[in-house]
Order: C-alpha cells, then sequence, then structure tokens
C-alpha cells in the first residue's frame, strides 16, 4: 500500500460492522478500518458502488472532490479516506439480498469517518435560527457543483451541536460542458427547482433577499481564491492506483471556466434567489 496523502489517506477496512446503513440509496456501509501499520482509525461510512455505476459516472471521485472542495469553502464535512475493501466483506455484503444486483468488487472506495449523535434534517426546520451566510454558502456550494440533491424529501445534511456537516455528493459534479453552456440554457434553474423537489433553502433564502439583498460576496471571495492543488493531490493518489481520473479534468476545467466569471456567476446566484 502507497504512503497516505494528508488530503485523502487510505486504509483499509477490516470488519462490516452494519451494511445497508438507513437512509442512503447507496446502500452504505458502517466499517471498521485500520491504516498501512494496522492503527485502527475507526468506524467510516463506505461507499461500495455498483460496477455499473462507476462506469456510469465515476461516483467515488465525485465524492472525495465534493468534500475537498467543500473544506475550500468552510463548509463542514466528514473526513474523507479511500477505502480498500476486500474480498471477504464483499462476499459478507452479498449475503445481504438488498445488494444483489450492485456487481460489487473489491476495490477502493469513498470513505467517509462515520459522525456519533447527529441529527438528520427534518422537514420545517427553523431556518431562521441559522446565519444567513451559513445557508447561502451552502446553496451557492451546490449550484457551483450542481447538486440536485439537496431538498426537503432527501437534504444530505446531518447536524452536531446546531453544526451543518454536508454528505452524499456522489451525484453531483456530473459534468460535460463549460459553465458558459450550462448558463445559457437555463439548467441551473432546474438545479435548485428540480423535478424531485427544490433547494431546501431556497424559500428562505428567497424570503430573506426581499428584506435584506444577500450578495454571496464571501463565497465568491473564496471561489477567486481557489486553487486546485488539493484536488491535484487526490488525483495523484487515485492515479498511484491505476484508477480512472479523467473526469478530475474535466471538473477543474468547469471550475476554472467559473473562476474567469465570477461576477457573471455571483449575478446567477442573486437571480436564482429573486422572486
Amino acid at each position: 500500500m502507497i504512503d497516505n496523502i494528508d488530503i485523502l489517506p487510505i486504509y483499509e477496512a477490516v470488519f462490516l460492522e452494519k451494511d445497508n446503513v438507513p437512509g442512503g440509496t447507496t446502500l452504505p456501509c458502517q466499517m471498521t478500518v485500520v491504516d498501512k501499520n494496522e492503527n485502527l482509525k475507526g468506524v467510516y461510512i463506505v461507499k461500495v458502488f455498483g460496477q455499473r455505476h462507476i462506469e456510469q459516472y465515476n461516483p467515488t471521485n465525485k465524492e472525495i472532490i465534493a468534500n475537498i472542495l467543500a473544506q475550500a469553502f468552510e463548509i463542514r464535512v466528514p473526513s474523507l479516506a479511500l477505502v480498500e475493501v476486500p474480498l471477504f466483506i464483499i462476499e459478507e455484503m452479498k449475503q445481504n439480498p438488498v445488494y444483489g444486483k450492485s456487481e460489487l468488487k473489491a476495490g477502493y472506495y469513498y470513505g467517509c469517518a462515520y459522525i456519533e449523535n447527529t441529527a438528520s434534517y427534518e422537514a420545517g426546520l427553523e431556518t431562521n435560527t441559522y446565519e444567513t451566510w451559513e445557508l447561502a454558502t451552502i446553496f451557492a456550494f451546490d449550484v457551483l457543483i450542481r447538486n440536485f440533491d439537496r431538498r426537503t424529501q432527501k437534504p444530505n445534511i446531518l447536524f452536531k451541536e446546531q453544526e451543518f456537516i454536508l454528505i452524499d455528493h456522489d451525484l453531483a459534479l456530473d459534468l460535460t460542458k463549460d459553465y458558459a453552456w450550462y448558463k445559457s440554457n437555463q439548467t441551473y434553474q432546474k438545479v435548485v427547482k428540480g423535478v424531485k423537489g427544490e433547494h431546501i433553502f431556497l424559500k428562505h433564502l428567497k424570503a430573506v433577499h426581499e428584506v435584506e439583498k444577500i450578495t454571496f460576496d464571501d463565497f465568491i471571495m473564496d471561489l477567486r481564491g481557489l486553487d486546485f492543488k488539493e484536488l491535484d493531490k487526490a488525483q495523484k493518489v487515485l492515479e498511484m492506483l491505476d484508477m480512472d481520473t479523467s473526469d478530475f479534468e474535466v471538473i477543474k476545467e468547469y471550475l476554472k471556466s467559473i473562476q474567469a466569471d465570477s461576477t457573471n456567476f455571483q449575478q446567477l446566484l442573486i437571480a436564482l434567489i429573486q422572486t
């Protein structure tokens, strides 16, 4: 096993604590993991994606990239790792019928630290008890990564000590075009008003914006200062394991195209919350 790189440590799963963790459509598992020296690192949530999903959109990479980007915008996410899942755990998972059609294979998958004593987002949460900039940052982040999956029915947000923790980004960053194309075709409206439900903070941000204008200045400042060193480091880890990283280049080019037109992106964010 190669040396760990700080941004994306590599662990090995040694015990399947629980499969088919409730609340996850990707049927994630809780696994005990160790580092290369067999030091116990604790329990991680590991997403062993089926081969068909991997071939379609490489969800492990999407989770890793979104986690790193969230940190760049000072959004809390669980600690991430690349977890090697051995064959004996795959065979144990296959004993559960829910994985019958998943085409599971041993390999490296996205993992994040299991955080105890968290609560899930609930419909009707009093969003006005949170700072507007915090809700606006999460909203802007989801627009940036084209995340259609932060809605009331499936918010993918945990709470701990009155703090948001964002999870589940495997369906985000499914990119084939640059920013100009996505904007000109009005696709960002679909991100926040998707067919499966609107973004969980859209209604609240619209109401606040009518009273006190939301400018997204802090988010745009972080966007302009975004560098890609951490993404490059993670990409190198994956490449040393002979994993496909072609989507990294597409995603970085997309982000750079927004950086180059950041004022336009800021105007888009404001337009999305105008009634």
